[in-house]
């Protein structure tokens, strides 16, 4: 009984993957892929706290003090709703061609905020910038599994989850820099020539990854986003709603 159960445990033993070291991350054949994923993640993320650098500056140039709230709202709200789509859009194209789809959408939002003449101009190109950021980021984390083998998997994502904190750092510094001198359309351009190339070496290194990974298109859940949408249409409303306030006796006196 003991030896069969030893055998046992020594069979399952040898079942399980070898620990991967970090110096593995940097063969050559992981590095592509690396790049593109960890790209795509901090796109996304550094964006929420470019923006926040450069939205004095935004305002300044095009008014609009009271939809301050709305492009950052926007754009975490179409991420949302782009995170919910992400295996419908994995299912249709495959989850490489949807991360090079995701760069482009990403890419074609910071253009259009780039060209606004108004802040409703900037909230569009953001709903739009958020759609793309968002499948960049959750495509990042499907992708490992059919992208590295099974032993690089917690490597992956741990180096995927410290990306966040090398946000808080990359976006105010670069969105910093812009605002220093007053160029806060060339962010929105410079945003857009990154997410250009990230388009077109996703489509190189995550070629393999996207011819094998497709699937039944799963339901989207439509109700859910929609009460998702009016929830945090509300709270942006509610912000800007315009509510008298009694003005003091001394004051209407003249």
């Amino acid at each position: 009984m003991a030896d069969d159960r030893g055998e046992g445990a020594g069979a399952a033993g040898d079942r399980r993957p070898v620990d991967a070291t970090w110096g593995e991350m940097l063969d050559p054949q992981w590095i592509p892929a690396l790049a593109v994923l960890l790209g795509g993640v901090l796109l996304h993320s550094m964006n929420v706290l470019l923006l926040a650098t450069v939205l004095p500056s935004i305002v300044a140039d095009l008014g609009g003090a009271a939809l301050m709230s709305w492009p950052t709202t926007a754009y975490l709200a179409s991420s949302i709703v782009a995170a919910t789509c992400t295996g419908l859009l994995t299912a249709v194209a495959g989850p490489g061609r949807a991360f090079s789809a995701g760069a482009v959408i990403f890419g074609a939002g910071a253009l259009l905020s780039s060209l606004a003449p108004s802040m409703g101009q900037v909230v569009a190109g953001r709903f739009i910038q958020g759609f793309g950021g968002g499948l960049l980021s959750a495509l990042a984390y499907v992708l490992v599994r059919g992208t590295f083998p099974e032993r690089l998997w917690p490597r992956v994502f741990a180096l995927l989850a410290s990306v966040w904190s090398v946000t808080v750092l990359v976006g105010p510094l670069v969105g910093g820099v812009f605002a220093r001198f007053g160029h806060w359309r060339g962010a929105f351009v410079a945003v857009a020539a990154l997410a250009a190339v990230l388009a077109v070496m996703a489509l190189r290194a995550l070629a393999a990854a996207g011819d094998g990974a497709r699937r039944s298109a799963p339901r989207v859940p439509g109700g859910c986003v929609a009460l998702i949408w009016g929830a945090i249409a509300a709270m942006s409303l509610a912000a800007i709603a315009a509510t008298p306030s009694p003005r003091p006796a001394s004051l209407q006196r003249r």
